[in-house]
C-alpha cells in the first residue's frame, strides 16, 4: 500500500476510508493505535502498542507522524478522527440526559423468555455508573445466548462492547490489559466475558480492581501504567464455586437453573426461529426429539444450521443419541 502522501488533498477524505478499512482488516491492532491517537492526540510509543512494526507501518504509510521516535500523532488529527467516527470505530458517547448505552429490552428480542432478568440487564447498561452482572448456570442453558444478544444489540447502536471468550489457555493478563488500555477513558464499554471462571488469575486480579475502583494497574517496558476506564462487566460461567468471594461480591448475581424437557420444547422453536431462521414446524420437531435425549440449546442449533429436513433431523439425533452411549462404530 503506497504512502497517503501522494494523495491529492481533495481525494484524501475518501481515500483515507478505504485506506483505514484495510489497515484494520490487515492488522486489528492499528484500529487501537489510531483510535488512541485521535482520543489523546500524542501519545509515548510505548503506551500505544507493543508491536514497533506496527507503528513503523503506520508511519511509512502517512497516517501517523513523530519528531521524535517516542511520541507520536496523527498526520492530520482532525481528518483522521472524523473518518473513524463516520466508520463506526470511534464510538457512542452518552450526553448528561442519555442512558450510558442505548439499549431497551425489545433489543434483546433473541433471548426468549426471561423477561425479568433482561429487563435489570438493561436498566443495568442504563445505569450511570457501573453494575456488574454475573450469569450462573449449567451448560446449554442460553447463557452465551445472552452475550451474544447483548453484543449485538450494542454494536448496532455504535456503543462500545467487547466479547472474550475465556477459553483456558487463550487469555493472558497482557491481552486482557492490551483490551482494556484500548478502551477509550471517556466512553462506556460493555465487557462481555463468557466462561470467566478459566480467566487466569491475573486477569481475574485485573478485573477485580477494575470493578472496585475502574482503575488499570500494569506495567510496560518496566514501567507502570495506571488509567482509568468506564466499564460494566457481564460474565458467564457454569460454576460460581471457582471464583474467589471478592469477585462474586462485585457481581449481581443471576442463577439458572437446566431446562425441563417441556420448557425446552416450548423455548428452543422460538429461539431457532428467531436466530437461525428456520421454519417454525422443522423447529418443533428438533425439540420435540432432542429433548428426550439432552436439553442443552446448542445442540439444537447445531441441528438446526445442518438439517433441512425431519428426514435429515431424525439421521442426526440417531447419532448424537449413540454417541452419548458409547463409541460410534464403523
Amino acid at each position: 500500500m503506497s504512502s497517503i502522501r501522494s494523495i491529492p488533498k481533495d481525494k484524501l477524505p475518501d481515500a483515507l476510508k478505504s485506506i483505514i478499512r484495510g489497515v484494520v482488516a490487515n492488522n486489528p491492532e492499528a484500529l487501537s493505535v489510531l483510535v488512541q491517537l485521535a482520543r489523546d492526540g500524542k501519545k509515548e510509543w510505548w503506551k500505544l502498542t507493543t508491536d514497533y512494526r506496527l507503528l513503523k507501518s503506520l508511519k511509512e504509510l502517512g497516517l501517523i507522524v513523530t519528531k521524535n521516535n517516542t511520541e507520536y500523532e496523527l498526520f492530520d488529527h482532525n481528518l483522521v478522527r472524523s473518518v473513524l467516527e463516520e466508520l463506526g470505530y470511534i464510538k457512542y458517547k452518552p450526553g448528561p440526559e442519555e442512558p450510558t448505552f442505548p439499549i431497551s429490552v425489545d433489543d434483546l428480542n433473541q433471548i426468549v423468555g426471561y423477561d425479568d432478568v433482561k429487563r435489570i440487564i438493561v436498566m443495568a447498561l442504563r445505569s450511570r455508573k457501573p453494575v456488574h452482572i454475573l450469569l450462573v448456570g449449567p451448560p446449554g442453558i442460553g447463557k452465551s445466548l445472552f452475550l451474544d444478544s447483548i453484543r449485538k444489540a450494542l454494536k448496532k447502536k455504535n456503543a462500545c462492547v467487547e466479547h472474550v471468550e475465556a477459553v483456558k489457555g487463550l487469555s493472558t493478563s497482557v491481552g486482557i490489559a492490551e483490551l482494556l488500555l484500548s478502551m477509550d477513558p471517556e466512553i462506556p464499554c460493555a465487557l462481555l466475558i463468557d466462561e470467566i471462571d478459566k480467566l487466569s488469575q491475573e486477569d481475574l486480579a485485573l478485573l477485580l480492581r477494575l470493578m472496585e475502583t475502574g482503575e488499570i494497574i500494569v506495567t510496560k517496558h518496566g514501567k507502570r501504567i495506571s488509567e482509568e476506564r468506564k466499564v460494566w462487566v457481564i460474565a458467564a460461567t457454569n460454576d460460581e464455586r471457582k471464583l474467589l468471594a471478592p469477585m462474586l461480591d462485585r457481581f449481581l448475581i443471576f442463577r439458572f437453573r437446566g431446562l425441563t424437557k417441556d420448557e425446552y420444547r416450548r423455548l428452543v422453536p422460538s429461539i431457532l426461529t428467531v436466530n437461525e431462521g428456520i421454519d417454525l414446524d422443522l423447529a418443533r420437531y428438533i425439540a420435540d426429539r432432542l429433548a428426550d435425549i439432552t436439553t442443552d440449546i446448542r445442540e439444537a442449533v447445531r441441528i438446526a444450521r445442518l438439517a433441512r429436513t425431519k428426514e435429515e433431523v431424525d439421521f442426526l439425533v440417531r447419532q448424537i443419541a449413540q454417541s452419548r452411549k458409547g463409541f460410534l462404530s464403523p
